[in-house]
């Protein structure tokens, strides 16, 4: 059995606005990665990845069974992130999210400087409007991104150009 990855310190998140080039979302390169807007304000519990998967049954008048094959199935990702000052200066995320952005979320959960051939993944989606969120005493004021799935692909990989 290989070594366990931890999660903090370990994950990288960037988008893409636009997307990638690879219609099935299979590939990234270096120089869309490059391009990509990098998050380093996400808190670690800021990449919310919300998977629903269904069932397609059919009863049989002969049979006390119903048989079940997998169904539809769907994505959507909350993203959360801590404000960065008072003023708003620097909150890159918060200046970059509007309602209707289209992109693609790219995510390495390997290190945070992926190398050709690395594993990524990469979610296709149409971002909400930033909302503030109620912070708890003591902690950092946040907003959450909802970003809804138009497609995704789990096991995507950064090639070069």
């Amino acid at each position: 059995m290989g070594e366990r990855a931890v999660h903090e310190n370990n994950v990288a998140v960037w988008f893409l606005a636009g997307g990638v080039a690879s219609s099935d979302l299979s590939e990234v390169t270096e120089a869309e990665l490059s391009a990509a807007v990098e998050f380093t304000e996400l808190t670690s519990d800021g990449l919310g990845i919300n998977p629903t998967n269904n069932n397609a049954s059919i009863a049989m008048l002969r049979s006390g069974k119903i048989g079940q094959k997998p169904g539809t199935r769907q994505k959507d990702i909350n993203l959360r992130f801590a404000r960065n000052t008072p003023d708003g200066d620097g909150d890159e995320a918060w200046d970059l999210f509007e309602y209707g952005l289209e992109g693609d979320i790219i995510v390495h959960r390997f290190g945070l400087e992926p190398s050709t051939g690395a594993p990524l993944e990469v979610y296709r989606g149409t971002s909400h409007d930033p909302t503030p969120i109620a912070s708890a005493q003591d902690t950092y004021q946040q907003f959450e991104v909802p970003f809804p799935l138009d497609d995704w692909n789990d096991k995507a990989t950064l090639v070069t150009e």
